[in-house]
C-alpha cells in the first residue's frame, strides 16, 4: 500500500513486487527478505550480492513492463506501480546507492 511494507509478514507487499517477474524464478522471496533488512546488518560482500539481486529485480521490471504497448492490457495494474521502487531505477545511482534506495523503499514502519 501507500505506507509501504507495514509487517515483516507482508505477503501483499511483496506479491506486488513479484507480479512484475515470473512467478518461476527461484528464490526470489527468500532472498529479497534476507536483502530488506538494514545494512548495518549487513557485511559488505551481503551488501555487494544484495545490490546486485536489487538491481537486477528493477531491471527485470522495468524490462518487463516496458515490453507492453501502451495502453494494453498488461500495462502494470494498480497494485504494480509503485514509485519508490521505480525511482531506484535511476541510472545515475551506483549499485551501493541501488541498495540504499531500496532499503528506504522497503523499509519496516510500525503500525498505528
Amino acid at each position: 500500500d501507500a505506507a509501504g511494507i507495514r509487517t515483516p509478514g507482508d505477503v501483499g507487499a511483496v506479491h506486488r513486487l513479484q507480479r512484475a517477474f515470473p512467478y518461476r524464478v527461484p528464490g526470489l522471496s527468500r532472498r529479497f527478505g534476507f536483502c530488506a533488512r538494514p545494512a548495518a546488518e549487513l557485511d559488505a560482500g551481503q551488501r555487494r550480492a544484495c545490490s546486485e539481486h536489487f538491481l537486477w529485480l528493477l531491471l527485470r521490471r522495468s524490462a518487463n513492463q516496458a515490453h507492453c504497448a501502451a495502453p494494453g492490457p498488461c500495462l502494470p495494474d494498480k497494485a504494480q506501480k509503485n514509485p519508490e521502487l521505480d525511482a531506484c531505477l535511476d541510472p545515475l545511482l551506483n549499485t551501493d546507492q541501488v541498495h540504499e534506495c531500496l532499503l528506504r523503499a522497503t523499509q519496516f514502519v510500525a503500525l498505528p
